[in-house]
């Protein structure tokens, strides 16, 4: 079955919702990361950039396609500016409609990945004994978060700190947050995951677990937590963005495919030691794991 098939076949309201979620997650950011901005498009199109450079929070995501892709494009292009490495996203059934306006521009297709959800939500089964999940609600545990993101991805602490540089204000905001967890085992920080929650979605992000602690159930438990969290609110599904790696153990919990995500970069980024940073950022950044 073709992607957009696999979105007829899984109803509009699901996916919908799941989109809607995706795009208060964007708008969470403003609760992470520094100089967070946005801009609004036709059909629901929203731009949200930040002062760090990496192509996850520096996005266009259009879930249905615009009148005029190609003036979207080149309005989003300003927006951005010429410094800042971004990419535009979209469902497979936008697909066709921006392919060719972002191959006029020259914006380079990348790999993208699938959108999948896992529904109905049953409430979260134990997870394993040494495991111990807490919502980060401090700097130390901010700082420890840090240290699981970067070890997962094999990225540098700093690169991690500067896209998430304080602990998200949960209470007194008025729209959805991200909630962050992170794992421990005894003392030690060794698995994290981060969730939205809007329109009955738990929107899962930054799933991952460090090397020498794989293998041992700790991202599925991490994961389900999150899930528990949207459960609680609300919550009729959960929804995440997975990497090849991390798919087939999103399957085994349930999760199943709704779409494709099709993905086009406005430049390379820059080269060598730099680009790759950036480019491991986007990674450990993307919606699942």
């Amino acid at each position: 079955m073709g992607s957009s098939s696999v979105e007829a076949a899984a109803g509009p309201d699901l996916l919908v919702r799941s989109h809607e979620s995706l795009l208060a997650g964007m708008r969470a950011m403003d609760g992470l990361a520094r100089g967070a901005r946005f801009e609004e498009f036709p059909e629901g199109g929203l731009a949200s950039r930040c002062d760090v450079p990496v192509p996850v929070v520096c996005v266009l995501f259009l879930p249905r396609a615009p009148p005029d892709p190609l003036e979207v494009l080149r309005s989003a292009r300003k927006f951005f500016g010429r410094t800042t490495w971004w990419r535009c996203v979209t469902p497979a059934s936008v697909r066709g409609d921006v392919v060719g306006p972002a191959e006029a521009l020259r914006l380079k297709a990348g790999p993208g990945e699938p959108g999948m959800s896992l529904a109905p939500l049953a409430p979260a089964p134990p997870g394993p004994r040494k495991l111990r999940i807490e919502m980060v609600r401090d700097q130390d545990q901010l700082h420890d978060y840090h240290r699981v993101v970067g070890e997962a991805f094999s990225l540098p602490v700093f690169g991690v700190r500067a896209v998430l540089p304080r602990v998200p204000d949960v209470k007194n905001r008025e729209t959805p947050a991200f909630r962050l967890l992170v794992g421990y085992e005894g003392d030690e920080p060794v698995a994290s995951s981060a969730v939205v929650v809007s329109h009955r979605v738990a929107s899962i992000y930054m799933v991952g677990t460090r090397g020498d602690f794989r293998n041992r159930g700790y991202g599925r438990a991490i994961t389900r937590a999150a899930a528990e969290i949207g459960r609680q609110e609300g919550c009729t599904s959960a929804y995440l963005q997975a990497t090849q790696k991390g798919r087939p153990m999103y399957e085994a919990m349930g999760f199943r495919k709704l779409t494709d995500y099709p993905e086009w970069f406005a430049r390379p980024g820059p080269a060598g030691a730099v680009g790759g940073t950036l480019r491991l950022l986007a990674l450990a950044f993307r919606r699942g794991g």
